[in-house]
């Protein structure tokens, strides 16, 4: 049996084909999605990060940690692909325009999708119109979106006062995540949801998402 902490320290230590093959063998150990990811993945790319923070480890080795998560989170989409969720809800996911990282992006999108919810992922550098008309053309009930770097902040602001524009704002929901986002900064711009983590935000999309369907039901009986 694979140890899921071990996939977190191969992953800490930067070795991508060690991390996507013991993650493959999780997989067809029939190891949960979502505890490879909390228990493996996340911890793993997490603690490389602090280290390349802390300086302790260069550009090129954070760059191969990511690219390890990147293989990785290929090898969990590829065994979902034939599930249907969308009867539960669905959550639309992206980097806001001018943020191309993706691995936090990818982390969530897999973790939504794990958990039971269809994904519609428009990708890195996402614009503000592409959130919105997607939201509107998959009927999705939540826009979660984040970014890494402060420059991009504005893009979320603007989205939530498009949707405002738009008499959207009820019907679509936003949920806001990423290194320089804060709870205070998600309050101010009126943001509905903000997350601390790529875990929380894919808890909160997935809680929402559920108590939306509930509702829903209740209203048809």
């Amino acid at each position: 049996m694979i140890n899921l902490h071990e996939i977190a320290s191969s992953l800490k230590n930067c070795k991508s084909g060690e991390t996507s093959s013991m993650v493959a063998m999780a997989v067809e150990e029939n190891c949960s999605i979502e505890c490879i990811i909390r228990e493996g993945l996340y911890p793993g790319i997490m603690a490389a990060e602090k280290q390349y923070r802390d300086k302790e480890i260069l550009i090129p080795d954070i760059l191969a940690a990511e690219r390890a998560l990147n293989q990785s989170i290929k090898i969990l989409r590829s065994s979902m692909q034939n599930e249907d969720n969308s009867q539960y809800g669905k959550v639309v996911t992206g980097t806001v325009k001018g943020d191309i990282r993706e691995w936090e992006k990818n982390l969530i999108s897999v973790l939504i999708q794990s958990m039971g919810i269809t994904v519609i992922d428009l990708g890195t550098s996402v614009p503000i119109e592409s959130f919105i008309n997607a939201a509107m053309d998959e009927e999705a009930r939540i826009i979660a979106c984040s970014t890494a770097l402060t420059t991009h902040l504005p893009q979320m602001k603007h989205l939530v006062t498009a949707l405002n524009a738009a008499n959207l704002k009820e019907r679509i929901k936003t949920l806001f995540s990423g290194g320089p986002v804060t709870q205070l900064l998600c309050r101010g711009i009126g943001a509905d949801f903000y997350a601390p983590d790529a875990i929380s935000i894919a808890e909160i999309a997935v809680d929402y998402c559920r108590k939306e369907l509930n509702f829903s039901e209740m209203q048809a009986v």
